[in-house]
């Protein structure tokens, strides 16, 4: 069902992917993919909040995945929680100096 939701979400179907991704996290309440996708799809959906508590459990067991931590400084930027964004965003520049999504988001 994941890769299914992944597939959704790439076409925008973020609707169709919900049941998807329920049923991901039903099977495997701790993987940090199904996480990360339903944190997309929060995003998406405007639900910032939810969106942070699946990128913060993705986090947990992958604390220097760039890809989690930008997503996470994104939605904290949405939230206009500027000053959080920031660290977060320097903690993927210390892993990547280079990263340019970092970078981008930090302008």
């Amino acid at each position: 069902p994941l890769n299914v939701a992944r597939a959704l979400i790439q076409e925008g179907e973020t609707d169709a992917a919900k049941p998807m991704l329920a049923r991901t996290l039903q099977l495997s309440p701790k993987l940090a993919r199904g996480h990360f996708f339903q944190a997309m799809v929060e995003k998406s959906d405007g639900n910032y909040d939810e969106a942070l508590r699946h990128l913060r459990e993705a986090e947990s067991q992958y604390p220097e995945d760039r890809v989690v931590l930008n997503q996470m400084g994104r939605v904290l930027f949405l939230k206009r929680q500027y000053a959080d964004a920031i660290r977060v965003l320097e903690r993927v520049l210390k892993i990547d100096p280079e990263d340019l999504q970092a970078h981008y988001s930090l302008m």
